[in-house]
């Protein structure tokens, strides 16, 4: 009787995982550079063509367009993840965390846009802002206790400056993004080292 040789079954299984995860890395990447240069509503072939896979390829990963700018977001959310855990004893780690994030917002414009097409509609999407949540809050506590940023700013402040980010690149062609989300960060963070400017200014406005 014949020895049945099971390795072969094994090796292809591996092989058409690996095409599979080529592919996949192949449409995010794809995907962030067309929605950041294209805009939000890029037809999805454009993403087929720049990735090399069929249409069939990206239906088989990504159920539509937003499941693909989450994968961009996801990416980018375990980058941070492994960065925290690296920097973790860095006094001014929120600032860093925040600036990291504020230049990521610059290269992957529209991503954000289709993301808040459906606020919270998407269950991957709302374990995404819970990890960014749980990020931005380690750090803060972490830059507060060395007295590198104000007691009183919050992780809603620190979303609130991404959301800042978001609304200045509205508009503005690809290559003015890095500048303009360097400038909103520089405005705020004096805001973000020294406290909030004094409330009372606003009622005599």
């Amino acid at each position: 009787m014949g020895v049945v040789d099971d390795a072969a079954p094994r090796t292809d299984a591996v092989s058409r995982r690996r095409d599979a995860q080529r592919n996949y890395d192949a449409l995010v990447a794809a995907a962030e550079i067309e929605f950041a240069t294209a805009g939000p509503d890029v037809p999805l072939d454009a993403v087929v063509r720049r990735a090399g896979v069929g249409r069939g390829t990206l239906y088989r990963h990504f159920a539509d367009r937003r499941a693909l700018a989450a994968a961009i977001y996801e990416r980018y959310t375990l980058e941070h993840e492994a960065w925290i855990a690296e920097h973790a004893a860095e006094p001014d780690i929120a600032l860093h965390l925040l600036a990291r994030m504020v230049g990521i917002q610059a290269r992957t414009r529209g991503v954000m846009v289709i993301l808040s097409r459906d606020p919270g509609g998407h269950r991957r999407m709302r374990g995404l802002e819970d990890r960014t949540r749980a990020l931005l809050a380690v750090a803060l506590e972490r830059s507060q206790a060395a007295g590198v940023v104000a007691p009183t700013v919050t992780v809603d402040d620190l979303l609130l400056v991404l959301g800042m980010v978001e609304g200045a690149l509205v508009g503005l062609p690809f290559e003015g993004a890095p500048d303009a989300a360097e400038r909103v960060l520089q405005l705020v963070l004096p805001a973000l080292t020294r406290g909030p400017a004094d409330d009372t200014l606003l009622h005599h406005a």
